[in-house]
């Protein structure tokens, strides 16, 4: 039996925002592996409330993590830190609770991240910055990891040769790629040529990194539709991030861009001094919500004209374009055309 009349029938709701993070977190235990996983996480959320507070949503969504874990997000949900809380009992893995909440989240723009990422102030407009200045842009990274460059990235560097946009510059900062190596436990993960050049695209004044990374990226929301919809059922690997995560963009002739700026970090499951410095610093510093002013209305998506040629043609042609790079690299070196291992492209 029902009794009067429900006080919410009838309200209207505010729209949903621009921006929405989703960070599936599991953390089992906090010992070996996972010991400092609880730091790290706080520190990761704490960072990424402080630089987009009043601006974008957040989901975390808690993989069957242990009790400690579950009350610490918990209390952040309870201080308004985050938008949602989804605890699953069980593992459902990184890419179906990242997907799982995607599918159901009316923002235009929505960032994938992983537990262990080091957000900085700006890093909201600087992936923005990407998607206003090249509309082709369907997944956006605040950072860049060189070797991406031509990973599932066929539809950018087709498209961008054709625009006279494709180019090698230095423009990522060794003390930024050390750092990178260091958080991956990867000494020689960027080698010495993607350290002298990266690859990039240019228009307008404004250069961006070619390819994107799965760690952290934005998404626009045309292509979520476009995303595999049967289930990972996979805990977390890198066939499956590819698959879900990283293909489907180039596939459908979106690029695929990242900042040549650091700006978000990958900590790894170890935290050094300096990521609780970096946190405190934005706490102490400055209140996002207050200096941060909504940007303009980004561009409508283009879809690269790539997309009408075939996926196995653009990668052959993709291939033929880097061993055009590599051939220039070693000629500047004075090497002619030795034989050098090409990074795999898929």
């Amino acid at each position: 039996m029902r009794i009067g009349k429900n006080p919410a029938k009838g309200t209207a709701l505010p729209t949903h925002g621009r921006h929405r993070i989703i960070v599936p977190i599991y953390i089992p235990n906090l010992e070996g592996y996972f010991e400092h996983a609880l730091t790290v996480m706080t520190l990761c959320l704490e960072s990424l409330w402080l630089t987009t507070n009043g601006r974008a949503a957040i989901t975390v969504i808690s993989n069957g993590s242990a009790p400690s874990v579950v009350a610490a997000l918990q209390r952040l949900s309870e201080n308004g830190r985050l938008d949602q809380l989804v605890l699953n009992d069980t593992n459902r893995g990184k890419v179906d609770a990242a997907l799982c909440a995607a599918r159901g989240s009316f923002e235009p723009f929505i960032t994938f991240s992983d537990a262990d990422v080091l957000f900085r102030p700006g890093w909201l407009d600087a992936v923005e910055s990407l998607f206003r200045t090249f509309p082709e842009t369907g997944v956006a990274s605040p950072f860049t990891m060189p070797p991406l460059a031509w990973i599932h990235t066929s539809a950018t560097l087709l498209s961008a040769t054709a625009r006279l946009e494709l180019a090698r510059q230095k423009v990522v900062a060794d003390a930024s790629i050390d750092q990178l190596e260091r958080s991956l436990g990867h000494p020689n993960y960027v080698p010495s040529a993607l350290r002298e050049s990266q690859l990039v695209v240019k228009r307008a004044g404004a250069i961006a990194c070619v390819g994107a990374t799965h760690i952290v990226s934005t998404m626009r929301r045309e292509l979520i539709q476009s995303l595999p919809q049967a289930p990972s059922l996979t805990a977390v690997a890198g066939s499956s991030e590819k698959r879900w995560i990283d293909e489907p963009s180039d596939r459908c002739g979106f690029w695929r861009l990242s900042t040549p700026r650091f700006w978000a970090a990958h900590m790894g499951n170890t935290p050094e001094p300096w990521m609780a410095e970096e946190v405190t610093a934005m706490a102490e510093g400055m209140s996002v919500s207050d200096v941060l002013a909504e940007s303009p209305v980004l561009p409508t998506v283009v879809r690269s004209w790539t997309r009408a040629v075939p996926l196995s043609m653009r990668r052959r042609l993709a291939q033929q374009l880097q061993r055009a790079s590599v051939q220039r690299v070693l000629l500047g070196r004075g090497r002619g055309t030795a034989s050098v291992p090409l990074s795999p492209l898929v």
